[in-house]
């Protein structure tokens, strides 16, 4: 692991000394006798869920990779109210990250937390000095959570412009929860949700995954504390599906993949408004499948978008006989469909509750008349499994 802080000295003992001085600060109201360092760099925009969360959506915000994740904690010889981290000129230094957090502790306890966006630590013959005034732990909305050690936060603050939401997390396991997120046989069901894999019954993901299992089939993911990761088939899945995607990606990648890839659907416009909102909202689009394939008992597997844009919400009920009714609902009134979203749907087959049907669609746009009555007519090789 690189490991960039390796001369921590007092500003006092180095004021000649050309680099970075970090002053964690109580303004002599808090003490403290230990300074943990989260260096990080920005990897995301969605910050997970720790435990004990009652809501299991990951939710958006600053998410970072810590850079160093063992050797940034510094344990004062006495109590102080202040603490000057030296970090020297030095190229792999400089490439520190984005964004340093700083949580100061009395005797074990969190007492006092701090932060700091767009610092540079110089690689010639300069001085940069950055204050970090600590305010009082108790009274922010700070987590501290990981498996088997607390090493990774989150604090949620009013910050104006920038996220009201910032996480520091593990490189390769976000939700730092001890199952790593890619290149390991007990890859992550759920990167963004922690698991506790102890216990009999282990970790059931909420994301769908994909396995070549008596066919190519849609599962459930499975994570338990010594085990490689399972995926349990419930439905089936076009093969295209198998044969175009890594089946060994991480979970997130490869349900991207399967929505994404060409040869597992077909994209269908939409009507809109010039603007690109939706002609009603909520909008409700008829999916017509193939005369022998009733859309019985339809479930959401899951979406994604093609290109850039925001993310609509969808709902599947039945409709009369082969027809399913899915209703757009926009993020914000007006805001434009423009991402150009491919979803999944999954159905009841006629052969058995474990063998659901699956079809996949993408829509697109068309500026024309709008109408309050619009049709899509399902290709039938889109959808898997047909009797």
């Amino acid at each position: 692991m690189w490991r960039p802080l390796l001369a921590l000295v007092a500003l006092a003992a180095c004021s000649d000394r050309y680099g970075a001085y970090f002053v964690v600060d109580g303004h002599d109201q808090i003490e403290i006798d230990r300074v943990e360092f989260y260096f990080g760099q920005k990897t995301g925009t969605m910050v997970p869920v720790p435990p004990g969360h009652t809501a299991t959506e990951p939710e958006p915000g600053l998410l970072l990779r810590r850079l160093v994740a063992d050797s940034d904690v510094v344990t004062l010889p006495a109590t102080a109210g202040a603490y000057t981290y030296f970090v020297p000129p030095a190229e792999d230094n400089a490439k520190l990250g984005d964004y340093l957090l700083v949580v100061a502790s009395k005797g074990d306890v969190p007492v006092g937390i701090a932060e700091l966006f767009d610092f540079t630590v110089p690689t010639d013959d300069v001085v940069y000095k950055y204050e970090l005034p600590l305010v009082d732990y108790a009274a922010q909305s700070v987590e501290l959570w990981g498996r088997p050690t607390s090493d990774c936060v989150r604090w949620k603050r009013d910050r104006g412009s920038r996220p009201e939401l910032v996480a520091v997390a593990r490189g390769n396991d976000v939700d730092c929860d001890a199952f790593v997120d890619r290149d390991d046989p007990a890859v992550d069901c759920e990167p963004l949700r922690y698991c506790d894999g102890t216990g009999n019954a282990g970790c059931i993901g909420a994301a769908a995954c994909v396995t070549l299992d008596d066919g190519c089939r849609i599962g459930t993911c499975q994570n338990k504390d010594g085990q490689q990761s399972s995926c349990a088939p419930t439905t089936c899945a076009v093969d295209q599906a198998c044969a175009e995607c890594d089946l060994d990606a991480p979970t997130r990648e490869l349900l991207d993949c399967v929505l994404l890839a060409v040869g597992t659907h077909l994209d269908y416009p939409v009507t809109v408004q010039p603007s690109q909102a939706l002609c009603s909202e909520p909008y409700k689009v008829r999916l017509e499948l193939p005369p022998n394939v009733l859309c019985t008992n339809p479930r959401i597997e899951a979406s994604v978008n093609w290109l850039p844009g925001e993310t609509f919400g969808y709902q599947i009920a039945s409709g009369l006989d082969n027809h399913c009714l899915l209703t757009l609902t926009p993020p914000t009134p007006g805001a434009k469909f423009e991402g150009i979203p491919h979803v999944m749907v999954s159905i009841d087959s006629p052969a058995g509750p474990t063998a659901r049907l699956t079809f996949i669609f993408g829509l697109s746009t068309r500026v024309d008349a709008c109408s309050t009555d619009q049709t899509i007519v399902i290709d039938p090789t889109s959808v898997s499994c047909t009797p």
